[in-house]
């Protein structure tokens, strides 16, 4: 009845560590998910075309003027502007070696554009339509940009996190088993005594050249305890042989 007992205890335990695990778990898997999908896609061109899309749902018009206080303007790494109808800059950023004026404005499209320097741009153009204006916008990120997916984080946390799950559940298991059999205390037991008797025997042997001058005092001190009783004794005989003498004198 006993054992029945410690079993459900022991189910128990395990279970409730399954549980915990399994939601720390999930609650990591969405953190991540959620962190991945801010940083925004990993493809640089995605990014760029993400980055124009942004700031034209930013963008404000109000008493025929175009207000540009909410765009971001570098958005995720890409550089973004904007443009009036005819193609004149107008505000936001470009990389240094990229001469927007010499790359036509074309609507919707995302190309890679070669520059002097050697390196290659992915451009994305959006026209908006105001009705009254009209205006351009353009995103520019290099084609060799930092990846900021979280992809490999993700594939390792779906690797890592069921693992972590499994070795806690049967760390669980293990550790709320029941004790040992008496039989195995025994037998570590022996084992002890066994390491200190070995113990024991390395430092006296060990002892004895370390205490050689203290085993010699000891050892003429015990000569010396022996050698009294001795002398007690003649003392003891003296005042008999004296006596004795005495009375031949006397005779």
């Amino acid at each position: 009845m006993q054992g029945g007992s410690i079993m459900k205890q022991q189910r128990r335990i395990t279970l409730w560590t399954a549980i915990i695990t399994l939601i720390f778990a999930a609650v990591a898997m969405i953190l991540l998910q959620t962190a991945a999908a801010k940083a925004g896609p990993s493809d640089p061109g995605e990014r760029a075309v993400q980055a124009v899309w942004h700031n034209i749902e930013q963008t404000e018009y109000t008493g025929g003027r175009v207000h540009w206080e909410k765009l971001n303007f570098n958005y995720k790494g890409v550089y973004c502007s904007v443009y009036d109808s005819s193609g004149q800059f107008l505000e936001g950023v470009f990389p240094e070696d990229f001469d927007t004026a010499s790359v036509e404005l074309t609507e919707a499209s995302l190309r890679e554009v070669a520059v002097e320097s050697g390196k290659v741009y992915w451009v994305y153009d959006k026209v908006l339509d105001m009705g009254i204006s009209t205006v351009w916008y353009r995103g520019v990120i290099s084609s060799d940009a930092a990846k900021s997916s979280m992809k490999a984080e993700i594939t390792l946390a779906w690797i890592l996190l069921p693992l972590g799950v499994l070795i806690c559940t049967g760390g669980a298991w293990i550790l709320s088993a029941p004790d040992a059999p008496e039989e195995n205390w025994e037998t570590f037991r022996g084992t002890g005594t066994r390491v200190r008797e070995s113990v024991r025997r390395f430092l006296g042997k060990h002892g004895k050249t370390r205490t050689k001058d203290a085993g010699d005092k000891e050892s003429k001190e015990e000569t010396s305890r022996d050698a009294e009783p001795a002398e007690e004794a003649d003392k003891e005989e003296k005042p008999d042989g004296t006596d004795s003498l005495s009375d031949r004198e006397d005779i």
